[in-house]
């Protein structure tokens, strides 16, 4: 998803009244580059990119579908054309990681992924409870309730996974954004802007989800 710098308030003010009407969280937004480079500054651009080792890259590769029909065959997962990246790209990153590591790889997927990011003028994290059961369930209807809001006002939210799920990434983006632990668990991290329609995700049907 290729955001358009324009209006690079708007995206804040609308996550400030979408916060004020379902709040269990501390939401911070601010300009991705106050000197108007853009990507430089945010954390994605500061870490470079994905993490390539981390237990959760493994995990979320069991949901990845490596090509359209793959993933219109499931009707579940994350598609080539909703990440962003081509499939062949994908299928390497998640089973064959390894390979990443040789001299030039890594700092070519760096490139390619830095360039996902033009665009981005705004970028916003959450925190608040997340320790029990419950407040998991109270963060997941606050991010539907968020997401739906932004949303109908026009601006779209693309999360950084991995940013929160990586443990040096997260450490970084701590210091970069000055986060507190009074505000609680740092558990989102996002850009919001300007877009066209995004791609469309595949989904089970509800009748395929419920048992009886």
């Amino acid at each position: 998803m290729t955001l358009s710098p324009r209006i690079p308030a708007k995206p804040a003010t609308v996550l400030a009244t979408a916060l004020a009407a379902a709040c269990t969280a501390t939401a911070t937004a601010q300009p991705a580059d106050p000197g108007g480079a853009g990507y430089p500054t945010t954390p994605a651009g500061q870490v470079g990119g994905p993490a390539l080792h981390a237990p959760s890259t493994v995990m979320l590769g069991r949901w990845v579908r490596f090509s359209a029909a793959e993933a219109r065959g499931r009707g579940d997962g994350f598609s080539p054309s909703t990440l962003g990246f081509p499939g062949p790209l994908l299928k390497l990153f998640f089973r064959a990681h390894r390979l990443l590591a040789l001299p030039g790889a890594r700092d070519c997927v760096r490139r390619l992924y830095r360039r996902t990011m033009r665009g981005t003028c705004t970028i916003a994290w959450l925190q608040g409870p997340f320790g029990e059961p419950h407040e998991w369930l109270d963060s997941g209807r606050l991010l539907q309730r968020l997401w739906l809001t932004l949303t109908m006002h026009g601006v779209q939210l693309h999360p950084f996974g991995s940013i929160v799920t990586n443990r040096e990434t997260n450490e970084r983006a701590h210091d970069l954004l000055k986060m507190t632990s009074e505000a609680g668990t740092f558990w989102l991290a996002a850009r919001l802007g300007h877009s066209a329609e995004p791609p469309r995700s595949h989904r089970l049907e509800t009748e395929q989800l419920l048992v009886a």
